[in-house]
């Protein structure tokens, strides 16, 4: 006798039999059965994978994130000139006539070249001490020469971050400090400086930005001026200007100086010792300040109290923060005599060394 076949080992069929394993008699006409299936389903109980973690979220910063720093050691690549990447340094030549302007608006002698004798990144050995440095060199030839508008005597260097590396804070709580070492020289008519102006992606103007285009409107953060040698440091900002093409009507400016800045004991002959300039810069507050020395703090007052700073591109009631709400990029420049550095002025040979700039975000 033939066993029943398990459920578990039959096939997958479907079929109408008729009768069975264990016999029976079959209906002569067979035509008139009938199977009728609507339909088959089979499903998979099984239950799905649980979904892989998620990637840890990354912990917010905190404290000081250094996150831009040029120590300048000498370069030799195909993107190096004077030992300068050029991917983060330009060069500003002439007098200023490019841009209409006569001795760079600041009656200074200087016509700025950027050939090895004026401007480089150099290993120096700094009173037994190891330095990579940049180098400014302000010389005088025996003879006069002429540059764009005007005669001069005097040849320097102005280097310049424009369109490769500009600044600004992150956050009305995320600040920018920007921080530089330097020594300046103890020389009559010498006037260095280490300052920003806007960002801008053209290149037919300075001191344009998004609120004009010309100085002052867009505004100038000068973190660096000294003259003379006479030990002072000044810090300053820059700001106003007219609407339209009168920008430069109604400029003005909020200055301090810290005198005894630097001391003249330094390591070389005929420069300062170190020190370090520093900026301080959010949405509505500033602070200047020289190795910590608080030196000045300028925070926006709100309307309708006066501006401590303003462009007369907007009103303050509409940005207030204008126009000090934009990147700035970076310069360096040593000029020679000028409006900074009165007169008389006889100009003189002198050189301004950086040993490094940083840039911090400053999270909370």
């Amino acid at each position: 006798m033939a066993r029943p076949v398990p459920e578990s080992e039959r096939p997958d069929m479907l079929n109408l039999g008729i009768c069975g394993w264990s016999g029976c008699t079959a209906p002569a006409d067979t035509s008139t059965m009938t199977m009728q299936v609507d339909w088959i389903r089979a499903y998979d109980m099984t239950p799905p994978p649980s979904p892989p973690p998620s990637p840890p979220t990354a912990p917010h910063p905190t404290g000081p994130q250094l996150c831009w720093i040029e120590e300048f050691s000498p370069c030799t690549t195909s993107n190096c000139y004077n030992g300068l990447d050029t991917n983060r340094w330009g060069f500003e030549t002439g007098d200023g006539s490019q841009y209409g302007l006569t001795q760079w608006g600041t009656t200074e002698n200087t016509c700025y070249s950027n050939t090895t004798k004026e401007v480089r990144a150099e290993n120096i050995n700094d009173g037994g001490v190891s330095r990579s440095v940049l180098t400014i060199n302000a010389w005088n030839s025996k003879t006069m020469f002429s540059c764009g508008n005007f005669r001069t005597t005097t040849r320097s260097a102005r280097m310049i971050s424009r369109n490769k590396a500009a600044f600004r804070y992150l956050d009305n709580t995320t600040l920018l400090l920007i921080e530089a070492r330097m020594r300046v020289p103890l020389t009559a008519s010498a006037w260095p400086a280490f300052w920003m102006l806007p960002g801008m992606p053209r290149t037919n103007c300075v001191g344009c930005s998004a609120y004009g285009d010309g100085w002052c409107n867009g505004g100038e953060v000068d973190i660096m001026e000294a003259k003379n040698g006479d030990g002072i440091v000044n810090q300053t900002l820059h700001f106003g200007g007219g609407s339209g093409a009168n920008f430069y009507v109604g400029c003005t400016y909020t200055t301090r100086e810290l005198r005894s800045a630097y001391s003249s004991a330094g390591t070389a002959a005929g420069m300062s010792s170190w020190f370090t300039a520093q900026l301080e810069w959010g949405g509505s507050y500033f602070k200047f300040m020289i190795d910590g020395v608080i030196v000045s703090s300028l925070v926006q007052s709100p309307p309708p109290a006066a501006p401590t700073w303003y462009t007369g591109a907007v009103s303050t009631s509409s940005n207030p923060l204008a126009p000090f709400d934009k990147p700035f990029y970076l310069i360096a420049n040593l000029a020679v005599c000028g409006n900074f550095v009165g007169k008389p002025c006889t100009p003189a040979d002198s050189t301004f060394q950086i040993d490094w700039i940083k840039v911090w975000d400053l999270y909370p």
